[in-house]
């Protein structure tokens, strides 16, 4: 596929109300350390999709690191190893990744990747499975077939949640009834002040959205596929915190 539908295609993908290749609609499965993680069933492949919001993180520099396929086992538990097949372009490249999912067979995957940003504050990576005369599939591992993947990063401002106030007391609370007995008439406190309004705090940070589809090809075991499920939809989450480490 050219560069326009792949990306066209990953962009489709990442509304959740949107039908998209398989047309079904992804379906929320929960949250997990603050990303929403989504499934998605199609005739051959599945899907899942991972959304949440990256604070403190520019967009722009955990788009330039994840495009270094080499970066990937760092933050992919899956991920046994990467290579960098062919530089088709200033903004397309082909790479192989090889994935550990044992006890089913070893995968790998050949995918041409593009990317493209747009003024600077929103940035999307999408790929999908190729072939490479020089890449050909290896007896050792079983080749999947990716119908699209990729993020979308965005620079996003959010609202700042304020923890809740426990209620204040009164004064006449404070002093107790002046009808029981030992009760007195309360006298206004000339220091009190009434409170200040605060000012509503603003977080940035990437706003992303992660999305994988793709046919494994042959058995995996449950455990593996259902661990693979909800921790995949993390993986930009996990890539961040890498960068983050590298002090990025």
């Amino acid at each position: 596929m050219d560069e326009e539908t792949v990306l066209n295609a990953l962009q489709m993908e990442a509304d959740p109300d949107s039908s998209g290749q398989g047309g079904s609609s992804w379906v929320y499965v929960t949250t997990t350390d603050g990303v929403d993680i989504f499934h998605k069933s199609y005739e051959k492949h599945i899907g899942v999709m991972g959304k949440g919001f990256l604070p403190d993180v520019d967009p722009q520099s955990l788009f330039n690191f994840l495009k270094k396929s080499g970066n990937r086992v760092s933050f992919d538990s899956f991920c046994s190893d990467t290579n960098e097949v062919d530089k088709s372009s200033p903004t397309s490249d082909i790479v192989r990744l090889c994935f550990k999912l044992w006890p089913g067979a070893p995968r790998d995957v050949l995918m041409q990747r593009f990317w493209k940003s747009f003024q600077d504050t929103t940035f999307i990576l999408a790929s999908t499975s190729t072939e490479h005369k020089d890449m050909p599939p290896s007896p050792q591992y079983l080749r999947c077939d990716v119908a699209v993947a990729g993020v979308i990063l965005s620079h996003q401002k959010i609202l700042k949640e304020k923890p809740p106030k426990s209620p204040a007391k009164t004064q006449e609370e404070e002093d107790g009834d002046p009808t029981e007995e030992g009760g007195f008439t309360p006298i206004p406190d000339p220091t009190h002040q009434p409170p200040v309004e605060e000012k509503e705090e603003w977080i940035e940070g990437t706003e992303f959205t992660y999305i994988v589809v793709v046919d494994t090809m042959a058995w995996v075991p449950e455990t593996v596929m259902r661990r693979w499920s909800l921790d995949y939809p993390l993986l930009i989450k996990n890539a961040s915190e890498e960068m983050k480490k590298r002090g990025r």
